[in-house]
C-alpha cells in the first residue's frame, strides 16, 4: 500500500530531523523527531481521509484544478476557495512557483 511506503518516508524525515537538531542534545533531538513524525503522519492521515471521503461521493481527486472536474488536493495560499473547504483540505496549500517561494532580490548591474 502507498500509505505504508509514505510512513517509511515520514520516519526517515523524522530521523533526519533528529540528526540535525540544534543544539544537539538527546532530549531536543527526540522532541524534534517526534514533532516531525507527528506532522508527517497527521498530514498523511488527512490525505487518506480526504480520498476516502471523496470516493464515497464518487468524486476523484486531482493534484490541481484540471479539466476532469474532480476535487483538487492543492490550493494556493490566497485561493478564495479555501474558505469553502473543510479544515483537513485547508492543510494542503503549496506554492507553485519559485517566484512564490524565494524572496525578491535586488540586482544592480554596473559596467566594469
Amino acid at each position: 500500500e502507498v500509505r505504508n511506503a509514505l510512513t517509511g518516508i515520514a520516519n526517515r524525515l523524522a530521523e533526519r530531523a533528529r540528526a540535525h537538531c540544534w543544539p544537539p542534545t538527546a532530549d531536543a533531538g527526540q522532541a524534534l523527531h517526534d514533532h516531525v513524525l507527528h506532522r508527517c503522519t497527521s498530514l498523511l492521515d488527512d490525505w487518506v481521509n480526504i480520498v476516502t471521503d471523496l470516493r464515497q461521493s464518487s468524486t476523484h481527486l486531482e493534484y490541481q484544478k484540471e479539466q476532469g472536474g474532480g476535487a483538487r488536493l492543492l490550493f494556493s495560499f490566497l485561493d478564495p476557495e479555501l474558505k469553502d473547504v473543510g479544515e483537513k483540505r485547508r492543510r494542503f496549500k503549496a506554492n507553485r512557483s519559485m517566484r512564490d517561494v524565494e524572496p525578491s532580490v535586488v540586482l544592480n548591474i554596473r559596467r566594469l
